[in-house]
């Protein structure tokens, strides 16, 4: 187990240290360039949909899910508000009340 740990360590520590070390000496391309602007979206969502659409392990896009529920009304708090902060809040309130009453 160690050793497993200790490889993941080496190849992690590997990829990020190419960039930093010859990151300046390779001219990487415009559109790769581009493209790592979705990197920090695409992670966020890697992270929230499965937890939002198949919190049992197994997809649940029904009315009874109450995490999709209160990510659906904290995507509407925030498109009316324009506001991060508020839109937590109000995910954290409906995902507490939900789960206590369903």
């Amino acid at each position: 187990m160690l050793l497993l740990f200790l490889g993941m360590a080496v190849a992690t520590y590997i990829t990020r240290a190419t960039f930093l070390i010859f990151g300046k000496r390779i001219n990487f391309p415009p559109l790769f360039l581009r493209s790592l602007r979705y990197v920090p979206i695409a992670m966020l969502a890697a992270i929230i949909f499965p937890a939002v659409l198949a919190p049992r392990g197994h997809i649940d896009p029904s009315p009874t899910n109450p995490y999709l529920l209160a990510a659906l009304a904290t995507v509407l708090v925030v498109k009316l508000t324009r506001s991060s902060v508020a839109g937590m809040l109000v995910g954290m309130a409906l995902i507490l009340a939900l789960r206590v009453w369903m």
